[in-house]
């Protein structure tokens, strides 16, 4: 028999493009099956626009089932997220980025499609939640979680793209970032204008440097067969959500994807994890050479309540298949100015570990002993594993299983 159901295309909607994300299929609040899609980029009329398409017939679903953002010219939506806030099974909100450097909330709670928009807009026109600016672009899926201290979510994504011919300049490239944003599902009343970079706290990549595994005492002496890990350090500075006195009240935090004002081009363009209080992400940084393997990569893991660093080692780096303050001696930071960050002698976590090659999402899974492994495809054809901490907050259910009787 034929599979085949459905297309939906440029011919059906020229505001359709090339789709790159994955779409969703959802249930929504009417009781019907749909998949969300994003129109993605390259579409005739350049809009960044959010499709709801009947499940079974492919059909945009009367009423409501086009989302124009009104961000037009060269612009495309990137992959969506849906979020189901009331645990009752059926989408809610739908946050998605654009080209452009916006992050949007869609609002599909009500049962009449013609009442789906998008959910924040100031004298009439749809506003975005977040905007980076036009040199940001946003091409990866969000992560979504409840704001550990407010009302309202956090939503993470980060910011620059990989899919064009000049995308592997290193030179001259805006600095993105990786950014944690506060959504406290704000009437349009009390959300006029949306949340820019100056609204948010920002986190810095303090220091990279190599650790040796034979380097046991720090001295510097090595086995010569010895292969370097390079490892990053990020700053702890801490945010204040709300009751601030007079210091700045922020709506968001950013890590900026650049060392010592040293712009690699390092950009981020994987789906982020959301894991046990932490968010986990991978970047890339091209090598701007086509005669090699694309680039390298980072394993990036922060503290997703404010982008800092985290408290417990997250790397078990002296493979003793224990996470303590012996995984914390690895590298002396005092070498690069950072007294401050080795107190007393003893050195505070690192944030992200470095891996050759353009790594995508880690697969996690739970291997045995109090640890996590994460798993790299890399670029070199490689799989990298990494013997990772699962975080304080790991107790608990971490997948679902569903279970049936007769």
């Amino acid at each position: 028999s034929n599979i085949f159901q459905w297309e939906f295309n440029s011919e059906n909607d020229s505001d359709m493009g090339f789709s790159f994300g994955r779409p969703l299929i959802v249930k929504l609040s009417t009781g019907q099956w749909v998949v969300i899609t994003a129109n993605g980029y390259d579409s005739t009329n350049g809009k960044a626009v959010l499709f709801i398409l009947d499940a079974r017939t492919g059909e945009p679903i009367a009423g409501g089932g086009k989302i124009n953002t009104g961000a037009n010219g060269s612009n495309g939506l990137s992959s969506p997220t849906a979020v189901d806030t009331d645990q009752d099974g059926d989408v809610d909100f739908v946050y998605a980025g654009d080209l452009k450097g916006n992050l949007w909330k869609f609002d599909l709670r009500s049962t009449n499609p013609n009442q789906w928009r998008v959910a924040y807009t100031s004298s009439g026109n749809a506003i975005p939640l977040f905007a980076a600016g036009n040199d940001k672009p946003i091409t990866t899926a969000p992560q979504v979680g409840r704001h550990p201290t407010e009302s309202g979510y956090i939503v993470y994504f980060g910011t620059g793209q990989y899919m064009e011919v000049d995308d592997n300049q290193i030179i001259g490239e805006p600095t993105q970032g990786f950014y944690g944003i506060w959504d406290g599902d704000w009437s349009d009343s009390d959300f006029s204008s949306s949340i820019t970079p100056s609204n948010l706290l920002v986190q810095t990549i303090l220091a990279e440097q190599d650790f040796y595994p034979s380097d046991t005492n720090g001295d510097g002496m090595t086995n010569s067969s010895d292969e370097a890990i390079r490892f990053r350090a990020t700053s702890g500075n801490a945010i204040c959500w709300s009751n601030c006195g007079s210091n700045p009240t922020h709506q968001g935090w950013v890590l900026q994807l650049e060392h010592s004002g040293n712009n690699r081009g390092e950009r981020q363009v994987t789906n982020p994890v959301l894991r046990n209080g932490r968010i986990v992400f991978t970047t890339l940084v091209p090598s701007g050479d086509v005669c090699v393997r694309g680039g390298t990569s980072w394993l990036m893991e922060l503290n997703a309540a404010d982008g800092s660093y985290v408290f417990e080692p997250p790397f078990d780096i002296n493979n003793d298949a224990e996470f303590d303050n012996d995984d914390l001696s690895y590298a002396d930071w005092t070498s690069e100015s950072l007294t401050n960050f080795c107190p007393g002698g003893q050195c505070r976590s690192p944030s992200g570990i470095h891996s050759d090659g353009i790594v995508q999402t880690p697969a996690i899974v739970t291997c045995g002993r109090g640890m996590e492994c994460k798993y790299l495809s890399g670029s070199d054809g490689s799989v990298d594993k990494i013997d990772e901490n699962p975080g304080g907050n790991s107790l608990g259910r971490q997948s679902w299983r569903e279970l049936r009787g007769d």
